[in-house]
């Protein structure tokens, strides 16, 4: 998807920017930069069953050091 955009760019600057071209140009921008937005979102925030391990985790080793 990046690569059609940066394509779609290129030919808006070469054709002396077709109103068509121009417009492709900008919905691919606002999906490309709306996907990249989602996945960073959802790669950043850890699932529940990671929360929860790493809960269990910290409980286990507060527990390991009282004793």
């Amino acid at each position: 998807m990046a690569n059609v955009q940066v394509l779609l760019g290129l030919a808006t600057l070469l054709y002396l920017v077709p109103i068509p071209v121009a417009a492709a140009h900008q919905a691919g921008s606002v999906a490309l930069l709306s996907t990249m937005v989602h996945l960073l979102v959802a790669l950043r925030r850890p699932g529940l069953a990671a929360q929860l391990w790493r809960n269990a985790r910290t409980e286990a080793n507060k527990l390991s050091h009282r004793a």
